[in-house]
């Protein structure tokens, strides 16, 4: 019967390297949560919310390990997608299409957990695609990462 390791366990728990400390942000780290507030009132003074505008939520920094985003509304969003991405890559984390009110999604992309530390601090941006967003809404956005301290 075959034996695998985990990404963390290869090369250590095998023999083939010396045993060393496993990284903080990923063994012994610290759960941690960043709340991003979003109202309808807010983005339609900023002239934002059309169909292709993008909102900054914010950055996940730099040598933390992702977690997830979280995403709640007080409001339906008919027709509206968003698009959880960064620069060049608008849907890296995830696409929430028709968003319900009080439903919690949460987007948790393997590939990007796997692909490990940030190495650089990355800029969330959201992107409105399919329809504008309502005019007048609530929103919690979560960004769950874990960090060595």
């Amino acid at each position: 019967m075959a034996k695998g390791y985990s990404l963390q366990a290869l090369g250590v728990l095998d023999g083939t390297v010396p045993v060393l400390f496993n990284d903080g942000a990923v063994t012994n780290s610290v759960a941690r949560k960043s709340s991003i507030f979003l109202t309808g009132a807010s983005l339609v003074s900023q002239g934002v919310g059309a169909i292709n505008d993008t909102i900054v939520l914010g950055n996940f920094p730099v040598g933390v390990l992702f977690g997830s985003i979280e995403f709640q509304s007080d409001t339906v969003f008919t027709g509206c997608t968003l698009q959880f991405g960064i620069a060049g890559n608008a849907t890296k984390y995830g696409t929430i299409a028709a968003a319900a009110a009080g439903t919690l999604y949460k987007l948790q992309p393997v590939a990007v957990r796997v692909a490990g530390q940030y190495t650089a601090a990355e800029q969330i941006i959201v992107t409105v695609t399919a329809a504008a967003i309502p005019a007048a809404f609530n929103a919690e956005i979560a960004f769950n990462y874990q960090s060595a301290v």
